[in-house]
């Protein structure tokens, strides 16, 4: 695979619980949905108040499957700040993924 730069952003805050901000994107390929998976934290810029998650069939055009958020501050402890944002640590599935998040929690 190929990538390359682009000027625009390719995930914007447009969901009313993401505010103005939407970043610290992880994203991995899912060989089996041929798809890609991405969780990114939301809200305030510099304070994240949730995760959130986007899958594209290109890397380039997203699309957010629910208009809430996968995970927030409201439903779930944060033991720490690195739990408002989404890390896969190099990892390929989506389940450990969620196991890393979780781990932040």
């Amino acid at each position: 695979m190929n990538w390359m730069a682009s000027r625009q952003p390719v995930l914007e805050p447009d969901l009313l619980w993401e505010r103005n901000a939407v970043c610290y994107p992880c994203v991995i390929w899912d060989e089996k949905e041929d798809l890609f998976k991405m969780w990114y934290s939301a809200g305030d810029i510099e304070k994240p108040l949730a995760i959130g998650y986007a899958v594209s069939r290109d890397g380039e055009h997203w699309e957010k499957p629910y208009s809430e958020p996968v995970l927030k501050k409201a439903t779930v402890y944060w033991k720490k700040e690195s739990g408002r944002v989404p890390c896969a640590s190099g990892r390929r599935t989506v389940c450990d993924v969620l196991h890393c998040l979780a781990g932040c929690l």
